[in-house]
């Protein structure tokens, strides 16, 4: 179990167990919001919201942090896969902590230079091959962390929306095939939300953690 004691996850070794912000359970299948860098989770398999080309070498975010930490993977990617991907798409790679990274595209770059693009349907799309992919390769627990929340949804919503509103998309994806059953060894679900020492970040996180978990609890 990814679960430690009195409400706590516990990360990578080494690292200290993180606090659980809540908890749904979807028939067998726990989906857990914590306050934990998604790099750490003791996840067998994260899932990551790629661009079109998953690219890493020149990434920010997860994927930037990604890249720091295997910085091979991007070149081996590149010479594995056929791109660029689209939305609903994506690969498995080795992680950084002895586990999986699932690629999930939620991002495309035009090749004409335009700004990126992602969209609800987007995000929807990378929730659904991520889910698929963890139940067909028999993972016991998931990670994500929130999707396109820092500007990459620009042209269908303004950032302090996407904030709010491309979680809720994730968690009821996510809820919608948990509540199916049939998860195979799927256990666990993580939703990551980054650790800070401000008092008002925690607040957003606690706020945070409550509307995702109000959209998964729609599948009960």
């Amino acid at each position: 179990s990814v679960f430690g004691s009195g409400g706590k996850v516990r990360p990578v070794a080494g690292a200290p167990a993180s606090p659980v912000l809540g908890q749904v359970l979807l028939g067998e299948v726990s989906v857990v919001v914590v306050e934990i860098d998604w790099i750490d989770a003791p996840a067998e398999a994260l899932v990551l919201s790629a661009n079109n080309h998953l690219g890493l070498e020149s990434a920010t975010g997860n994927a930037g942090n990604l890249h720091t930490r295997c910085p091979d993977l991007h070149d081996r990617i590149r010479a594995s896969v056929e791109l660029p991907m689209r939305p609903g798409m994506g690969t498995v790679t080795e992680g950084p902590n002895r586990n999986h990274v699932i690629h999930a595209v939620t991002v495309e770059y035009a090749r004409s230079g335009a700004s990126p693009g992602a969209s609800t349907s987007s995000v929807a799309a990378a929730c659904e091959f991520a889910l698929s992919t963890a139940i067909s390769s028999g993972y016991r627990s998931l990670a994500f962390s929130p999707m396109c929340t820092r500007g990459h949804a620009r042209p269908w919503m303004q950032r302090t929306h996407a904030e709010i509103w491309m979680p809720r998309v994730q968690a009821g994806v996510i809820g919608a095939r948990l509540g199916r059953g049939r998860c195979a060894a799927l256990e666990t679900v993580l939703h990551c939300l980054r650790p800070s020492q401000l008092a008002e970040e925690r607040s957003k996180n606690v706020v945070d953690a409550e509307r995702y978990l109000a959209t998964v609890r729609n599948f009960l």
